[in-house]
């Protein structure tokens, strides 16, 4: 049976769609480098080149796997062996790439880097150019299983759409440039900001490609500090009926504790609860649902969104199951006054600085 499809947005600085620095592990330094303080060198992400067969101890996923063994079934190894492919996915590995430098051997990418004028700030970006690696990631869990034990959260409930409707990376080689394509926030001194005019970006882009048959709603991803003007916006903007949902992030994707991705799957299960439906934008923070004119961030921590103005505000739960307390009785999206089908295609209006007389746009 096909999958749902949904649609995801990707908007700018977003937090939600962004990483820690890539630093060298241990094993990728040579002698006289810097060596990374503690236990265990730090894993990464990454692809395999080629296949590769791997012994797995048994009794390691737990602590507590031992003491049960006589649920096991004894083949006689202490191993299991298995062969690996690239297209498996991701594995958490050590991250052995150096920065050229000049010399033979390279340097190791530190954190550091971001910051140093000298070294062009690291020279690379942080930022997802789309949402796809990030799915990518969660369906593989690596960053963590559901709470049945297992993978592909997203996956396995719809398929995805995605879409640089403002990105937060770009695509320097192929001329994409900070500020016009893409907008990240970091390295700091390379923060660009989006214009006024890339609102009319993103609306005509929501807008065509809701437009379209065949898709059960849309996640939109931005910066934690304006995706609630964002969610607004597109509440008054967009003429649809699908549910939009819109989420950010106060941690990157793959830090410890990161709530953009359990954000993520939150809103895919509201998508396709059907519970919103006819309800617009909204705000999917922290296992709620925030009515998209209420939605606001009150503190740079996560748990920080509230509803303003006193009058409610949080329409329901992500639940399990999603449940709806209330439904916003204002205008918006299908319904709006404001939205792109019912704008007028000429403005006229009086220029009180001029001459006074009526101008037309």
């Amino acid at each position: 049976m096909d999958k749902p499809k949904i649609a995801v947005f990707s908007g700018p600085t977003s937090t939600i769609a962004n990483s820690p620095n890539l630093v060298t592990s241990n094993k990728g330094r040579a002698d006289g480098d810097r060596n990374l303080p503690g236990r265990f060198d730090h894993l990464v992400a990454q692809s395999l080149y080629e296949p590769v067969t791997v012994r797995i101890k048994k009794f390691s996923a737990h602590p507590m796997e031992e003491d049960a063994k006589g649920v096991y079934f004894d083949d006689g190894k202490d191993y299991y062996e298995v062969e690996l492919h690239p297209e498996d996915g991701p594995f958490l590995l050590p991250y052995m790439a150096r920065r050229k430098d000049g010399s033979g051997t390279g340097a190791p990418f530190e954190a550091g880097d971001m910051t140093n004028a000298a070294i062009g700030y690291g020279g690379r970006q942080s930022f997802y150019p789309d949402a796809s690696r990030v799915f990518a990631d969660i369906d593989r869990s690596i960053a963590g299983r559901d709470e049945h034990g297992e993978g592909n959260l997203l996956d396995r409930k719809a398929d995805f759409e995605f879409i640089r409707a403002l990105p937060p990376a770009g695509y320097t080689e192929l001329g994409e440039k900070a500020g016009e394509d893409y907008f990240p926030y970091q390295p700091f001194p390379m923060s660009r900001r989006p214009r006024y005019s890339d609102l009319a970006r993103v609306t005509n882009t929501v807008q065509r490609t809701l437009a379209q048959s065949g898709l059960a709603g849309a996640i939109w991803l931005e910066g934690s500090p304006t995706v609630e003007e964002t969610t607004y916006w597109l509440s008054l903007l967009i003429d649809t009926q699908l549910p939009l949902t819109c989420c950010a992030s106060q941690r990157t994707h793959g830090q410890l504790a990161n709530d953009g991705d359990r954000n993520i799957v939150d809103a895919v299960e509201v998508i396709l609860s059907g519970q919103v439906n006819g309800m617009g934008a909204v705000g999917v923070q922290d296992e709620r649902i925030y009515a998209a004119r209420e939605f606001k961030k009150a503190d740079d921590r996560p748990g920080n969104y509230k509803a303003t103005g006193g009058h409610g505000g949080i329409l329901g739960t992500v639940g399990p199951p999603v449940t709806i307390w209330y439904r916003p009785n204002y205008k918006h999206t299908a319904s709006s006054d404001v939205n792109l089908t019912r704008l007028p295609a000429d403005v006229i209006f009086t220029d009180t600085t001029g001459d006074s007389g009526s101008v037309g746009v």
